[in-house]
Formats: structure tokens, sequence, C-alpha cells
């Protein structure tokens, strides 16, 4: 089993933690979980949207809902800018994600019987989101105003190569299942939504915890939206 205190550690620290590439396999771990939790919804529960509260509620208790504090956090703005009502705003966008998540799960697993393929949809989510944090965290340096800002260990290039591997197996063994090879091309949104984010955490004088929260959220649900997209257009 995973050292899933150690993991939290690495996520909260990547760029100084020599356990940062694990965390694509953080990405595998959270994902068994959600995936645990919706089949036992299933068993216990007639056909509901039970099963997709119980897919996203041990995730959030193995994360202590850390990702989504993050997002709330950063969204809602600095600490020294930060107000009631830019507090409202950081909670009004964290709920509307919560939201959306819930949705496109709900129809990610209502358009197709539960089984590998789908699970392996659920879980190239959380090992990409989860990969999009630790790429960040390494392609910019640690905000300065960041409280826990301190020096960062260089990661050689063979580990990057081993943690991006990782990321990318899921994606790699669904392709590989259903020989669709659009489903590679989901990478093309999440590369540009974080070239948009580095972007961004480059003007603000490099990343922070929150940042890097926002990064795992926003990476999650535009997968899922993918999937769902796909889904759609294929009706």
């Amino acid at each position: 089993m995973f050292p899933v205190s150690t993991l939290r550690t690495a996520y909260a620290h990547p760029a100084k933690s020599p356990l940062s590439p694990l965390l694509p396999l953080a990405g595998w771990l959270t994902g068994l979980v959600g995936l645990g939790g919706y089949w036992l919804g299933t068993v216990l529960f007639p056909p509901s949207a039970l099963p997709v509260l119980l897919s996203m509620a041990p995730v959030a208790g193995l994360t202590l809902a850390r990702p989504e504090s993050d997002f709330a956090s950063y969204i809602g703005g600095r600490p020294h800018d930060r107000n009631a009502a830019s507090a409202n705003s950081g909670t009004t966008w964290l709920l509307l994600l919560l939201l959306t998540r819930f949705f496109v799960i709900q129809a990610l697993f209502a358009n197709e019987a539960f089984g590998l393929t789908v699970a392996l949809k659920y879980g190239m989510a959380h090992s990409l989101s989860h990969w999009a944090v630790w790429s960040v965290s390494w392609s910019l340096p640690r905000s300065a105003n960041d409280p826990d800002s301190s020096a960062e260990r260089a990661q050689a290039p063979s580990v990057r190569v081993l943690a991006t591997l990782a990321g990318l197996l899921p994606m790699l063994a669904l392709v590989y299942l259903t020989t669709l090879w659009i489903y590679a091309l989901f990478l093309v949104p999440l590369l540009l939504l974080r070239a948009g984010l580095i972007r961004r955490f480059r003007h603000e004088g490099g990343y922070t915890g929150a940042g890097l929260g926002t990064v795992q959220q926003l990476s999650e649900v535009l997968l899922y939206l993918s999937f769902v997209s796909l889904l759609w257009v294929s009706v």
C-alpha cells in the first residue's frame, strides 16, 4: 500500500520532496479509491446519484480535501488581498466546480457498463491531473510570497520521464484496449490548460500550494468533460 501521509507531503511540497514523482501514482490511488466507492454504491443502493457521491467522498477523505481547499483559496485571492467578498467568490467557484464534477462523473458512468474501460477513463483523469501538478512544480520556481517557500530539489531527467510515464499509463492502456487513439488527443486541452496556468503563475512570481491544488482540480474536471463531450458527439 502507498504511504498515504508521505504522498500528502509530496503533494504539498512537490519541488522539495524526493517522492514528488510518485504524484501520478497517487492519482492511481485516488482513482482506485473512487472506483471502489462507486462500486460499493451500486451494490448497496439502486441506480441513483448516490454511487457518484460515494465515489467522491472517499477521495476527499484520502486527500483531506486539500486540492478543493487549495482551489477555493487560490480563487479567493492572495492572503493579504483577501476579504469577505473574495472568500465568497472562492466558495462559489468551488461549489460550481464540485457540481460540474458530480454531473460529468454521473454522465461518464451512466453511458457505459461499469468495467475496465470506464475504470481506465476514471483513472486517467486522476493520474494525468496529478501529473499536471507535478509537471507545473518543476517548470516554475515556488513563489517567494508562498508561506512555505524554501529550497527546492532538482530532479534528474530520468525521474521526469518515469513520472510522466506513470501519468500516461492509464491513457496508454485505454488506447490499447479500445484501439481508439482519440483518447490521446485529450492531452491537447490538458496541455493548453497547463500552459495557461504556468503563464499565470509565472506572472505571479511562481507557483504556490494553492495554485497546485487549482491545477489538479481543473485538470481532473477538464478530462471528465473531454470524455463526456466525446460521448455526446458520438451519438
